[in-house]
C-alpha cells in the first residue's frame, strides 16, 4: 500500500508499477495519492505501508520515531516568470502561483520570496503543479516549479521560455528533498523492500 503526492506520482509510479511486474509478479500494489502530512498519517495509522513525501529546506516534517525514512532524490526547483523583468522588485508586481496557503510547499515559497527581498503578490492557489505551468504558459502568473514537472521516465512537458536566475545566495539552489517513510522495521518485508527498491 502505497500513498505518494500527485507530482511524483505521475513523473515516476508507472515506471515503478512497471518494472515491479517484470521483477516481482507476486506483488500487488494498492495505490492513493494524498499530500505529505496525511501520507505520513497513513502510515502510521497502518492504512498504507509506504508514504512518498517532499520536503522543504528549514521547514522539516515531523515523523514519528517509529518510522524510517530513506532519501530517494533532490528535485531542483526553477523560477519561471511570464515575461522578463529588470530587477527583483519588479517581481512583487507580477502575479504568482503557489500551492494551498496552509501547505509546507506554499510557506517555503514565500519565505524564499521574501530572503530575496519582495512580498509575492499571490493570485492563484492550486496543488496541481500543472496548473502552475500552465499558468506561466499563458503568460498570467510567475511560478516555483520543480524539475519533477518536466522531467522524468515519462515523455517531459515543453518548459516556459522564461526562466529566472533567483536572487538568493550564491551557490544555494532552490530545491525540495524526496524520501520515502515506511514504519520502523517495515523495509525489512519482502514486499515493501521490493517496492523501495524500485523507488530508489
Amino acid at each position: 500500500r502505497v500513498v505518494a503526492f500527485g507530482t511524483f506520482a505521475l513523473r515516476y509510479l508507472p515506471d515503478v508499477l512497471r518494472r515491479l511486474a517484470a521483477t516481482h509478479r507476486d506483488v500487488v500494489v494498492n495505490f492513493d495519492q494524498a499530500e505529505p502530512a496525511d501520507a505520513l498519517d497513513a502510515v502510521s495509522g497502518r492504512r498504507a505501508d509506504i508514504a512518498v513525501i517532499d520536503e522543504y529546506p528549514n521547514t522539516p516534517r515531523r515523523v514519528d520515531p517509529e518510522m524510517s525514512s530513506f532519501h530517494l532524490l533532490r528535485d531542483r526547483i526553477d523560477a519561471y516568470l511570464p515575461f522578463e523583468v529588470d530587477s527583483v522588485p519588479q517581481l512583487a508586481d507580477i502575479p504568482w502561483v503557489f500551492e494551498a496557503a496552509d501547505s509546507d510547499a506554499s510557506a517555503w515559497a514565500r519565505r524564499v520570496c521574501r530572503d530575496a527581498g519582495f512580498e509575492p503578490r499571490v493570485r492563484f492557489e492550486s496543488p496541481d503543479l500543472r496548473l502552475h505551468h500552465g499558468l506561466v504558459v499563458a503568460g498570467m502568473a510567475a511560478a516555483l516549479i520543480p524539475r519533477m514537472v518536466f522531467f522524468g521516465p515519462t515523455a517531459p512537458l515543453l518548459e516556459p521560455s522564461v526562466r529566472f536566475e533567483w536572487p538568493g545566495q550564491l551557490g544555494q539552489e532552490l530545491h525540495r528533498d524526496v524520501y520515502a517513510v515506511t514504519r520502523r522495521g517495515g523495509h525489512s518485508r519482502p514486499a515493501v523492500a521490493a517496492v523501495l527498491k524500485h523507488l530508489q
